[in-house]
């Protein structure tokens, strides 16, 4: 069975498909004894399709797996070279590392990332959420608060996530009900502070409070008719 996939290969050296599928055939039913083979088919995909970043990885896991530590190391940095943007290839590195518990290393890499592309939402939520992970909690609530004050248009999905994790950060901190009365501060001056009544509204929306809830939402949709977020969570009081 071995040999006639060797054959395989050999007819069909430009087809990336058929590579992947003998390398997840070999996988399956091989043992170490044919990692070299498997690394063969990996070299070809990698000559074939030299910006396809899964290839990358999985060679680095096939060394990985086999005590090849140093060998996995290189070939994951080689992620550096194949990025879409100068951050990216600093970010799928950070994952790699992050996924194999290197802390340290995941914690710099996803931090280059950043300081090459400083506004990237994509890169800043991986190092909150990586920092939320190592259970570095005060790390992790400054980053969130940078992804909300950054400059320029965020999508709706990532101001809620970072509100979220904000609330969440201050709960486990025992510091929400100080939070709450400043948030109501804020939202009661005049202009309203919009982005304190969101806050407010998921607070109690999760605190099942639908009174002030409602009080918030009510006052959100007066000054924004548009809001969606608002609209939602009324549907949800």
């Amino acid at each position: 069975a071995f040999a006639l996939l060797a054959k395989i290969s050999r007819r069909f050296r430009t087809d990336p498909g058929v590579h992947q599928h003998i390398i997840d055939l070999m996988m399956r039913y091989g043992n170490k004894t044919h990692s070299k083979r498997i690394e063969a088919e990996y070299r070809i995909l990698r000559r074939l399709e030299p910006r396809e970043q899964s290839h990358i990885i999985s060679l680095g896991e096939l060394y990985w797996t086999n005590g090849q530590k140093k060998k996995a190391l290189a070939t994951w940095k080689k992620l550096l070279k194949i990025g879409r943007s100068k951050g990216h290839g600093y970010y799928l590195l950070a994952e790699v590392y992050a996924d194999h518990d290197m802390r340290q290393q995941a914690t710099k890499a996803v931090e280059e990332a950043l300081a090459r592309e400083p506004y990237n939402s994509r890169f800043a939520k991986a190092y909150a959420l990586m920092l939320e992970k190592y259970r570095l909690y005060a790390n992790a609530l400054g980053q969130w608060r940078r992804i909300l004050s950054k400059p320029g248009k965020k999508k709706s999905a990532t101001l809620r996530e970072a509100r979220r994790h904000i609330i969440s950060l201050w709960e486990r901190a025992g510091r929400l009900k100080v939070e709450i009365a400043r948030l109501e501060k804020r939202f009661s001056a005049s202009p309203p502070d919009l982005q304190a009544g969101y806050f407010l509204a998921v607070v109690y929306l999760r605190h099942h409070r639908l009174k002030p809830a409602e009080r918030v939402l009510l006052k959100l949709r007066a000054a924004q008719p548009k809001s969606v977020e608002a609209l939602v969570g009324l549907e949800r009081v």
